[in-house]
């Protein structure tokens, strides 16, 4: 399509176009599988901050080489631009087709409702599905191949969301209120024995005590001098109201061991830095937890450890991928960036 003069010229600035669209898909491809994992809907995996100034740049080495062998798989399977274009057209029309639908669910729900979203928002997603119905052709000639793709990640990201909501709930039967453990704890007060200092326990709920405190208190019969429930909540803001971390502090029991709930609501922008909360807990609170040094206390982490049932709703292929993915995953420590030397997990068996 060039003169012969214009061969190389052109070469080297598609070599730079091909360089650019890789590192956006590269980023948007760390960018989404981070964001699936804050959403629940994929593990959490290895995440490595590259910069101290912008947390969005970040590289996942799993995802990486993913990619990399993905790309070589495509390259090998179409060995030309012209065989690779069915899929595209299908790719990016598809996308289109989903965006305008997602963006009417969303026009239908958000108040107020004004008619031009509506309008605007149906011409588009009509304009789009005549487009993505000009391409199903293509589907036999390679487009299927960017359909068995999404299948594969939709089937990977709704087996793990509906394993983790399985956890989770057999983990809340298994739970207590911190006020009746605090109750437990102060008529057992003879059988216990007091292990002194400060346990900060990792929770979902500084209203629920978490399976590693009643492991001590119950089965083990050890007593912290004092167990705080560090919970955190995180809104669909940027940033915590007043652009800092709203904490708030509550007591359940103190005749034996006092048992302390710390909440925490975040922004979806800020990290759970666990000292500084607790330091802001201590400001708020002086009186209650004035003597507390963060970067002294033992950190305990429930972590539950999902074994197969024949009870399960998941289907048994599901929860073995459930059970494949789960060890992609990070623990708890290193998502919350808790200090190795004075960090305890504690696992408990929970059917999947």
């Amino acid at each position: 399509m060039v003169p012969s003069w214009a061969t190389v010229p052109v070469l080297v600035l598609g070599t730079c176009a091909t360089v650019i669209a890789s590192e956006a898909v590269i980023a948007g491809a760390f960018t989404v599988l981070h964001q699936a994992a804050g959403l629940g809907l994929f593990p959490d995996l290895d995440t490595r901050h590259t910069s101290s100034h912008h947390p969005g740049q970040i590289y996942q080495p799993a995802a990486n080489w993913t990619l990399a062998v993905a790309v070589l798989a495509m390259v090998l399977l179409f060995r030309s631009s012209e065989r690779l274009a069915a899929a595209y057209g299908v790719t990016v029309s598809a996308t289109v087709v989903l965006t305008a639908c997602l963006y009417l669910a969303w026009a239908i729900r958000a108040r107020p409702r004004p008619p031009a979203r509506l309008v605007v928002g149906s011409l588009t997603g009509f304009a789009a599905a005549v487009l993505f119905a000009g391409t199903l052709p293509k589907v036999a000639s390679g487009g299927w191949v960017p359909a068995v793709l999404g299948l594969v990640v939709f089937l990977l990201m709704h087996t793990w969301w509906s394993g983790r909501r399985r956890l989770e709930s057999q983990l809340r039967r298994q739970e207590e209120d911190a006020e009746d453990l605090a109750a437990t704890i102060d008529s057992q007060r003879s059988r216990l024995h007091a292990v002194g200092g400060d346990l900060v326990f990792l929770t979902h709920d500084a209203d629920v005590a978490p399976l590693a405190l009643r492991a001590m208190v119950e089965p083990a019969g050890l007593l912290p001098g004092r167990a705080i429930l560090l919970s955190w909540e995180v809104q669909d803001t940027p940033s915590a109201p007043g652009d800092r971390a709203s904490v708030r502090v509550r007591t359940f029991g103190e005749e034996v061991c006092e048992v302390v709930g710390v909440s925490v609501v975040l922004g979806y922008r800020q990290r759970l830095d666990v000292h500084h909360i607790l330091a802001e807990a201590v400001r708020s609170e002086p009186d209650l937890l004035g003597d507390l040094d963060p970067r002294s206390a033992l950190y305990v982490v429930s972590e539950p450890i999902p074994t197969l049932s024949r009870r399960s709703p998941l289907a048994r292929w599901r929860r073995r991928l459930f059970l494949a993915m789960d060890r992609l995953a990070r623990d708890r420590a290193d998502r919350l960036s808790l200090p190795r030397g004075r960090t305890v997990v504690i696992g408990r068996e929970v059917e999947l």
